[in-house]
């Protein structure tokens, strides 16, 4: 894995995305479909990454300060000259600056974060993991198909992120987390509120 700063094209939208977890698309500015088909051409990621100023549509947005690698993982041709797209998220990369081409696109000059740790979750978050279960139980259809459960901390934090409805802010700062049981405890909090 390259440590040193490198340079990336920064798809930036109102939402995140984890390691591990698939996000369907539709690309239909000149900017991204550009992007992605220059992506899929070179066999070359970019990173998706939440909106800290600005707006998905329209002049360049500010980036928030970790994003997440993807790699294009089904596509097919939409109408009008859009895509309609899966990506994966492969890591996450912290932004040390960004700048704006001609194009609009955002390019962002990022280092890898290294990778969460594998970690049984703990007991004490058995409410958590039957809670994610449920969730999965009653939206069964994934971009790409059902997922092996993993019984790690990092993955069901992730995936409940994914599906839980939180703002913008509130995934942002739980993408951000190193910690994948600091996560599951924010998660715990979180759920026990929604749930008051």
């Amino acid at each position: 894995m390259p440590t040193d700063p490198y340079d990336i094209p920064l798809f930036l939208l109102d939402t995140v995305l984890f390691p591990g977890g698939d996000l369907p698309l539709r690309v239909f500015e000149a900017r991204y479909t550009d992007m992605v088909a220059n992506s899929m051409r070179e066999e070359t990621p970019f990173a998706i990454g939440a909106i800290a100023e600005g707006r998905e549509v329209g002049d360049a947005a500010t980036p928030c300060d970790v994003v997440t690698e993807a790699s294009v993982i089904d596509w097919e041709a939409g109408d009008a000259g859009s895509l309609r797209i899966v990506v994966r998220g492969t890591r996450k990369l912290r932004v040390l600056s960004s700048r704006v081409q001609d194009d609009k696109l955002v390019l962002g000059t990022v280092t890898p974060i290294a990778e969460e740790a594998t970690v049984a979750v703990p007991a004490v978050h058995a409410d958590t993991v039957a809670l994610l279960r449920d969730v999965l139980d009653k939206t069964r259809e994934w971009p790409t198909g059902p997922h092996a459960w993993r019984d790690d901390a990092a993955w069901i934090g992730a995936r409940l992120v994914e599906r839980l409805p939180l703002n913008l802010a509130g995934k942002q700062h739980l993408l951000e987390m190193e910690d994948p049981i600091e996560r599951l405890r924010a998660l715990a909090h979180v759920t026990t509120v929604m749930r008051a």
